[in-house]
This record gives structure tokens, C-alpha cells and sequence, in this order.
């Protein structure tokens, strides 16, 4: 395994001293062990599950007041464009997350060329998935508005 990886032009970037284990040797010299520290994956786990499970509670206590305030049409057309910009959120980030690891290998290993690549075809990306949300947007604030 560790011949595969020098031959990969990541692992080669290592060898040649491009990379450095700055987060090991931190967690090191502050004498903290395994993955329960900023950034360990079980850590980021507890955080992000904790975060889901408070944004659901605030939501649910916050439906009798959207009711109360604005009736049931204006409050199912609010959950309704929220629900349909969080599944844009969630196509968005599995663009993000392969943007970043990609912008982290061609940076790692010097290949200037892909880099800019990969950040104009994110570019074009994310304009196309913001123009695309924007216009979910604006046609059901003009066929909501017009049903109300």
C-alpha cells in the first residue's frame, strides 16, 4: 500500500516534502489522543447530529407561532419553499465537498492548470444551481401570491 501511494501524485507530493501532518503533530504536542478532538470525525459527528436535532426542535415550536401569526396557506407555502431550497442545499453540497477535495489534491500536487479548472467549472456550477433556485423561488412567490 505504501508503494501505491508513491506513486500517486499525491503521495508523491509528500515524499517530495510538499505536505505536512501539521494537524497529527498539534494533537501531539497538546498531548491529545484519537478522535475526539476538533475535527475528528466522531466529534464532528455529535456536533452536526446535535445541530439537526436543535434545528428540528426550533422548527416544530416555531409552527403554532407561523400559524397564529400568518394562517395555515401562507405557512404551508413557507414550509413548502423551504423544504424545496433545502434539497437544493443538498445537491449544492455534494458539489462543495467535491470542489474542495479536488482544490486540495491539484493544489497539493502543483498541477496549476487543473486547479483552475476545476474552479471555473465550479463557478459555472454553483451559478447554474443559484439561477435554478432563484427561479423556483420567484415562481412560487408569483403562483403562491396569486393562490392566497
Amino acid at each position: 500500500m505504501h508503494r501505491l501511494l508513491q506513486r500517486s501524485p499525491l503521495g508523491a507530493a509528500r515524499s517530495r516534502g510538499r505536505l505536512r501532518a501539521g494537524g497529527a503533530d498539534l494533537r501531539a504536542r497538546l498531548g491529545l489522543s484519537g478522535a475526539w478532538v476538533a475535527g475528528g470525525v466522531p466529534l464532528n459527528t455529535v456536533v452536526l447530529g446535535v445541530r439537526t436535532v436543535v434545528r428540528g426542535v426550533v422548527a416544530l415550536a416555531l409552527l403554532p407561532l407561523l400559524l397564529d401569526r400568518i394562517g395555515a396557506a401562507p405557512t404551508g407555502l413557507f414550509v413548502f419553499a423551504t423544504t424545496l431550497t433545502g434539497y437544493f442545499t443538498a445537491v449544492e453540497y455534494g458539489v462543495g465537498m467535491s470542489v474542495t477535495k479536488y482544490v486540495a489534491e491539484y493544489h497539493a500536487t502543483g498541477e496549476e492548470r487543473q486547479l483552475g479548472s476545476i474552479m471555473r467549472a465550479s463557478l459555472l456550477i454553483m451559478l447554474g444551481l443559484g439561477a435554478l433556485v432563484a427561479a423556483a423561488v420567484a415562481a412560487l412567490a408569483l403562483l403562491g401570491g396569486q393562490a392566497l
